[in-house]
């Protein structure tokens, strides 16, 4: 089973907040030292510290169960403290439906992202295209046409990016708009994601590896990965939420739950 994620917003009860913290701190504890397949699990508190959103990820569905089963006692405790509401963000399976059923998480699947798009239809009815098709339909079109696509991603420069699981090694090539730096051979690739409230895949295992490849035009090098931060990446996704809009719509999602990362592709 693929990755799943999950994000909850917490809306503290009034006078709980130091029990929420120490909480908080007990979770922490918990997952990093009894958690086996969890891959992000993160707090984020809004200005006044009255409202929070917890951002999860595991491995797969047994990596889920893991971590409630680790967590359990404490998730009770935090009903206490604040009203919770959850998400769970991934592939529907027979085991996480009976899982979820009767629960008050709800489930989300897959539909549209900036990585991985899919054509959209008017017919409820019609069948969803599967997301990898159209990945690599959009790779096929890119190799023959020189680098140029249409669809989504027509008139925009986009490049092909070849990185690697990072546990199972397997080679993926995802298409991604980008920004060039016209001082030297350097890009710059945007891991929104659609404005979802979590990173893509694609972009762990380029920043654990520290290098990958890319195809450019008609042009196939190796490329150093730099996280940007800072100011030098706000300058860097201003500019291309300037050129294209959605990407101001993806910045506005994700505010107080994430910020969309920039990462430099540098021709080695």
């Amino acid at each position: 089973m693929s990755e799943l994620q999950g994000i909850s917003r917490i809306t503290l009860h009034e006078g709980k907040l130091g029990e929420f913290e120490r909480l908080c701190a007990r979770f922490m504890e918990t997952v990093r030292t009894r958690d086996t397949g969890t891959l992000e699990f993160a707090i984020y508190f809004n200005d006044d510290r009255s409202e929070c959103i917890v951002l999860e990820r595991y491995e797969d569905f047994e990596a889920l169960m893991q971590h409630g089963a680790n967590v359990g006692e404490l998730a009770q405790e935090l009903l206490t403290a604040g009203t919770v509401t959850s998400a769970c963000l991934g592939e529907s399976s027979p085991a996480l439906k009976a899982q979820l059923e009767g629960s008050p998480v709800q489930l989300f699947t897959p539909y549209l992202s900036l990585e991985m798009p899919v054509e959209t239809t008017t017919s409820k009815d019609a069948p969803m295209p599967d997301a990898n098709d159209w990945n690599q339909q959009t790779i096929t079109e890119f190799r023959a046409n020189g680098g140029r696509v249409g669809g989504p991603f027509e008139g925009a420069p986009v490049v092909l990016v070849h990185h690697h699981g990072r546990k199972s090694g397997m080679e993926y090539v995802t298409p991604m708009m980008y920004i060039p730096d016209e001082r030297d051979d350097t890009i710059y690739v945007f891991a929104s994601k659609g404005g979802a409230p979590s990173n893509p895949d694609w972009y762990y295992n380029l920043t654990a590896a520290g290098e990958g490849s890319i195809e450019r035009g008609t042009d196939t090098y190796r490329v150093a990965v730099r996280d940007v931060t800072g100011d030098e990446r706000d300058r860097i996704y201003d500019e291309q939420a300037r050129r294209y809009p959605g990407f101001a719509e993806y910045e506005r999602q994700t505010a107080g739950i994430r910020t969309i990362p920039v990462l430099e592709l540098r021709r080695l």
